[in-house]
């Protein structure tokens, strides 16, 4: 009675074994790697051992198994940062082949100097600053004084205090390099920062805008106009030689931006026009000190001034403001007595009109009785 069960188990047996007999004959139509003859079998440029098909093998597993993630031979180095694995397959994916095309080359997510392929390129050597040349020489986009590779140079110290740093004062002798003179500078750029004596190289007029980011001895560049740093043991201020209409430079001490760090700087009086500045040289802004006071109930406008300047602030109407230089064009921070913040607002008078948010308020008692400045219509009075 059991034949039947013996007999139907062996073809079962059989049609099985014939079937993994035909998948295996299938499977060795493709050339296997033999991991230890030497030769490289499939023709995938690995051998052995180097080939992944052999990581498994019992005659390759002695050392490290270059793609788990595991120290396996315990040398404290995993994967493809073991020696062991310099020739494995999964250790050549390539390199990156140009190190400043903008490519990553290798498809490892690093382009260029970010690959460690690049690390001894030399694209990818940041170069020293040479202090004195007024040159970004590491591309790092600080200039020489600026770069903190600068900081123990003793061009960029020296012995350049505040004594030296003044339009008026020789400094030849302090700091070293041709190129160098011991003048003011903003300590983190022409844009922000306090400002610092500093060795650097100088250029340009007194009154103008920066030359190349560069000012003459004793200005600094503060975003991109030459401010000129006066006090009354450095005075008279620098002549303005240039200009073609009647100027006098005088040491500005009043009413001072925190831009400044408390400097007194130099302006350019003149006999100029609040609305469109006719009167001071080119480029140069039209500007009046305006003071509002309440006296017995009533608000007094108190206008003084002209002076002309090159605004290094670009402030618009009813911005805050704390000196008429953080105001654009030919605007004045206007001020309530006793304040140290205002805001700006354009001259005007019955021809050039404020607009429909503002009123226009005259001075009382000065010389241009013709001409008034904008103020908000809910604060005038």
């Amino acid at each position: 009675m059991k034949k039947p069960y013996i007999i139907l188990s062996l073809l079962v047996l059989g049609l099985a074994t014939g079937a993994c007999s035909a998948l295996t004959d299938f499977s060795e139509d493709a050339p296997r790697e033999n991991c230890v003859n030497g030769t490289d079998d499939d023709g995938d440029g690995f051998i052995d051992c180097d080939d992944q098909d052999c990581q498994d093998e019992a005659v390759c597993r002695g050392g490290e198994i270059c793609d788990n993630f595991i120290d396996d031979d315990g040398d404290l180095l995993i994967d493809c940062e073991d020696p062991d694995c310099a020739t494995h397959q999964a250790c050549n994916v390539g390199a990156e082949t140009e190190c400043g095309n903008g490519i990553d080359d290798d498809g490892d997510g690093f382009t260029d100097c970010a690959d460690q392929d690049c690390l001894v390129s030399p694209e990818c050597q940041l170069l020293d600053e040479i202090c004195d040349n007024n040159i970004d020489d590491n591309g790092d986009g600080l200039i020489d004084c600026e770069d903190t590779l600068c900081v123990d140079s003793q061009v960029c110290t020296g012995g350049c205090t505040v004594d030296f740093a003044w339009f008026d004062t020789d400094a030849e002798a302090v700091c070293l390099g041709d190129a160098s003179t011991c003048t003011f500078q903003s300590s983190d750029g022409p844009v922000s920062g306090e400002i610092v004596p500093m060795c650097s190289p100088v250029m340009g007029q007194y009154y103008t805008r920066a030359d190349q980011d560069l000012c003459p001895k004793g200005a600094a560049n503060i975003n991109g106009v030459c401010v000129t740093f006066c006090s009354p043991q450095h005075v008279p201020c620098p002549e303005a030689d240039w200009a073609v209409v009647p100027v006098t430079p005088n040491c500005r001490s009043r009413d001072l931006s925190p831009r400044l760090s408390g400097y007194h700087f130099c302006v350019l009086e003149a006999s100029c026009e609040p609305l469109g500045g006719v009167g001071c040289p080119a480029d140069h802004s039209c500007k009046f000190d305006v003071l509002l006071k309440n006296e017995t109930g009533s608000e007094v406008m108190v206008v003084t001034g002209p002076y002309c300047t090159i605004p290094f602030g670009s402030r618009a109407q009813d911005e805050e403001c704390a000196a008429n230089e953080e105001c654009a064009d030919h605007m004045a921070c206007v001020k309530y007595q006793g304040e140290t913040q205002g805001t700006c607002q354009p001259a005007c008078r019955a021809t050039n009109p404020c607009d429909n948010s503002h009123t226009c308020s005259y001075p009382e008692g000065t010389d241009i009785t013709d001409a008034g400045f904008c103020l908000p219509i809910d604060t005038a009075k």
